[in-house]
């Protein structure tokens, strides 16, 4: 029984921080949006949504994958991005247990399904998220009960030097960016 009722808050923690993903996923790459204010709308007619027109996956099934005020189609990615965060959500539980990697590698999790959906619409990756989850991936490190700060300060040398290179490569070869910074 108490099993069922963690794995349930887990499913809807997940979805919940999912339907917050969201957000950022559509406002961060907007120049001077805030991904607090205003709270979630319609991105076509901008009309505000109600708390029952929010909630993650079933508010896209109830609302037949529409906008209830303007018609407009709800894209999939809103209950793609709140299902895979849901299920993200209980395989870390499985994995890290109540442990302190867990919150860890949860915010991890979030923030490079983050990544992974404005790079696929943007081919971006927003510095806000890489540069800001080095430093605090590697101050968690001092914490992390998988990995040591040791390790964490080789990956970082190993992979932002490999990156570095490549990018200094491409430019020293072709006198122009091939990366972003």
């Amino acid at each position: 029984m108490l099993l069922t009722i963690i794995i349930v808050f887990s499913l809807i923690f997940g979805a919940s921080v999912g339907s917050f993903l969201n957000v950022v996923i559509l406002r961060l790459p907007e120049e001077g949006a805030s991904i607090v204010f205003p709270g979630s709308r319609c991105p076509k007619c901008l009309h505000d949504l109600k708390w029952y027109d929010n909630v993650p996956v079933i508010s896209f099934i109830l609302l037949k994958k529409q906008c209830r005020y303007c018609g407009v189609p709800i894209s999939w990615q809103y209950p793609l991005v709140e299902l895979t965060m849901a299920l993200l959500s209980l395989a870390l539980l499985f994995k890290f247990g109540f442990t302190y990697g867990l919150p860890i590698y949860f915010a991890f999790t979030a923030a490079l399904l983050v990544v992974i959906v404005i790079d696929f619409y943007h081919k971006i990756i927003p510095d806000v998220i890489s540069l800001s989850g080095i430093v605090i991936g590697f101050a968690c490190s001092f914490i992390n009960p998988v990995i040591t700060w040791q390790q964490s300060g080789i990956g970082l040398l190993v992979g932002g030097g490999s990156l570095y290179a490549v990018a200094a490569g491409y430019y020293l070869f072709t006198k122009r960016e091939g990366m972003g910074g």
